[in-house]
């Protein structure tokens, strides 16, 4: 899809709005490695997920104009998706990453945000991004092979970038604050076979969940409070970690 410059602009001019009234967020830390660095990611903010940058949905006309660009891109990827082993792919909401310096301490994510966030990041394919400056800046790609040499891609405001987000680590930087939107393919099929495997970027927030898990569990079995936990946790939970004795009774 070809960018006006007036939409690009003006979109820049949103960013500079939720700015000044702190509607970026600070992502949770084991986030950054999924997303674009620890610098490349230093704030964000989703466009649509209530919960995770805001407590209401954004309502950035031009922000949301450029997602919609991004939308059209994937139309037209699927076309040949299935050339690169996937199947069907869907689309997340569109993510502003604002590369900078943040805050020293990233929070911890809540359970709900570790849910969401480990489903989007192990069930990654794709990653379209769409640069929006208003600086230059530079994508460093890596391979998850240790042994493989990192490459760099310059991130001119108004181009779009697709890469592999299920092979390689993908990082940001810049000289001065710079801006990028982004939204990933998701699927369960890929070229790892293993239906367990978590890619490297998501490692420390699926141990994260997992001892998590373990907490609440223990605390459960003492309070007998009932928790506010996302989907299919209090069944995973249930399954990995036993508190009382089991008993079998054979007749």
């Amino acid at each position: 899809p070809r960018l006006d410059d007036d939409l690009l602009r003006q979109g820049r001019e949103e960013i500079g709005e939720a700015d000044a009234r702190g509607i970026l967020k600070q992502p949770p830390a084991m986030v950054h490695d999924g997303l674009l660095g620890e610098e490349g990611s230093s704030m964000i903010l989703d466009l649509f997920q209530e919960g995770l940058s805001d407590s209401k949905p954004r309502e950035f006309r031009n922000l949301l104009a450029l997602d919609e660009s991004m939308s059209e891109l994937v139309n037209v990827l699927q076309l040949s998706i299935g050339q690169l082993g996937f199947g069907s792919l869907s689309k997340t909401h569109g993510l502003l990453h604002e590369t900078g310096l943040a805050p020293e301490h990233a929070p911890d994510p809540s359970e709900h945000e570790a849910s969401y966030w480990l489903g989007t990041l192990a069930q990654k394919k794709i990653m379209i991004l769409l640069c929006l400056g208003p600086v230059r800046g530079t994508l460093e790609l890596q391979p998850y092979d240790e042994e493989a040499e990192a490459y760099e891609v310059p991130t001119i405001p108004g181009s779009f970038i697709i890469l592999r987000a299920d092979a390689m680590w993908h990082r940001h930087c810049a000289h001065s604050k710079a801006h990028i939107l982004s939204c990933f393919l998701v699927g369960h099929e890929g070229r790892k076979t293993g239906s367990n495997w978590v890619p490297p970027c998501a490692k420390s927030l699926e141990q994260w969940t997992v001892e998590r898990m373990r907490y609440l569990k223990e605390s459960q079995a003492k309070s007998q409070e009932k928790l506010d936990l996302p989907a299919g946790w209090i069944t995973a939970m249930n399954h990995m970690f036993h508190t009382a004795q089991r008993v079998a009774v054979r007749s």
